[in-house]
Protein backbone atom coordinates (compact mmCIF):
# COMPACT_ATOMS: atom_id res chain seq x y z
CA UNK A 1 0.00 0.00 0.00
CA UNK A 2 1.33 3.41 -0.92
CA UNK A 3 0.02 6.86 -0.19
CA UNK A 4 1.20 10.38 -0.72
CA UNK A 5 1.69 12.44 2.42
CA UNK A 6 0.61 16.05 2.12
CA UNK A 7 1.94 17.25 5.47
CA UNK A 8 5.23 18.36 4.01
CA UNK A 9 6.05 21.91 3.10
CA UNK A 10 8.50 23.67 0.90
CA UNK A 11 10.86 25.18 3.42
CA UNK A 12 12.71 27.56 1.19
CA UNK A 13 15.50 27.83 -1.26
CA UNK A 14 18.85 26.83 0.22
CA UNK A 15 22.16 28.16 -1.06
CA UNK A 16 25.23 25.94 -1.15
CA UNK A 17 28.47 26.76 -2.95
CA UNK A 18 26.88 29.73 -4.69
CA UNK A 19 24.03 27.58 -6.11
CA UNK A 20 20.39 27.70 -4.97
CA UNK A 21 18.30 24.55 -4.48
CA UNK A 22 14.64 23.81 -3.78
CA UNK A 23 14.21 22.44 -0.22
CA UNK A 24 11.40 20.56 1.53
CA UNK A 25 10.88 19.89 5.24
CA UNK A 26 8.74 17.12 6.73
CA UNK A 27 8.17 15.56 10.14
CA UNK A 28 8.20 11.84 10.93
CA UNK A 29 7.87 9.67 14.02
CA UNK A 30 11.06 7.59 14.38
CA UNK A 31 9.16 5.11 16.56
CA UNK A 32 7.06 3.91 13.63
CA UNK A 33 9.25 1.20 12.14
CA UNK A 34 6.90 -0.44 9.64
CA UNK A 35 6.66 2.64 7.38
CA UNK A 36 9.34 4.27 5.26
CA UNK A 37 9.23 7.89 4.15
CA UNK A 38 10.71 8.60 0.73
CA UNK A 39 11.18 11.96 -0.95
CA UNK A 40 10.53 11.93 -4.68
CA UNK A 41 11.42 14.55 -7.29
CA UNK A 42 9.77 15.47 -10.60
CA UNK A 43 10.31 17.97 -13.35
CA UNK A 44 6.81 17.57 -14.78
CA UNK A 45 4.50 16.17 -12.04
CA UNK A 46 3.97 13.04 -14.18
CA UNK A 47 7.17 11.05 -13.69
CA UNK A 48 8.59 10.82 -10.17
CA UNK A 49 12.15 9.74 -9.27
CA UNK A 50 13.83 8.68 -6.07
CA UNK A 51 17.45 9.56 -5.46
CA UNK A 52 17.21 13.07 -6.91
CA UNK A 53 17.33 14.71 -3.46
CA UNK A 54 19.85 14.97 -0.61
CA UNK A 55 19.05 15.12 3.10
CA UNK A 56 20.63 18.23 4.59
CA UNK A 57 19.34 18.09 8.18
CA UNK A 58 17.58 15.79 10.64
CA UNK A 59 16.67 17.37 13.98
CA UNK A 60 14.83 15.84 16.95
CA UNK A 61 11.82 17.85 18.11
CA UNK A 62 9.31 16.75 20.77
CA UNK A 63 9.94 13.05 20.10
CA UNK A 64 9.69 13.47 16.33
CA UNK A 65 12.26 14.07 13.60
CA UNK A 66 12.17 17.18 11.43
CA UNK A 67 13.93 16.33 8.17
CA UNK A 68 14.97 18.76 5.44
CA UNK A 69 16.00 17.62 1.97
CA UNK A 70 17.07 19.57 -1.09
CA UNK A 71 16.93 18.90 -4.80
CA UNK A 72 20.17 17.68 -6.38
CA UNK A 73 19.63 20.10 -9.26
CA UNK A 74 20.07 23.85 -8.80
CA UNK A 75 17.10 26.13 -9.35
CA UNK A 76 17.00 27.66 -12.80
CA UNK A 77 17.41 24.27 -14.53
CA UNK A 78 13.68 23.97 -15.18
CA UNK A 79 10.55 23.17 -13.16
CA UNK A 80 11.06 21.16 -9.96
CA UNK A 81 8.61 19.48 -7.61
CA UNK A 82 9.12 17.32 -4.54
CA UNK A 83 6.76 15.14 -2.54
CA UNK A 84 6.99 12.80 0.43
CA UNK A 85 5.56 9.30 0.05
CA UNK A 86 5.06 6.65 2.70
CA UNK A 87 5.68 2.97 1.92
CA UNK A 88 4.69 0.05 4.10
CA UNK A 89 7.63 -2.22 4.90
Amino acid sequence: MRQTVCHAKIKNIVTLGGQTYLALTYTRDPGIRDLATIVEWSGDLLQWSRGMTTEISRMPQNGLEVITVRSNLPTGTGPQFMRVTVDEL
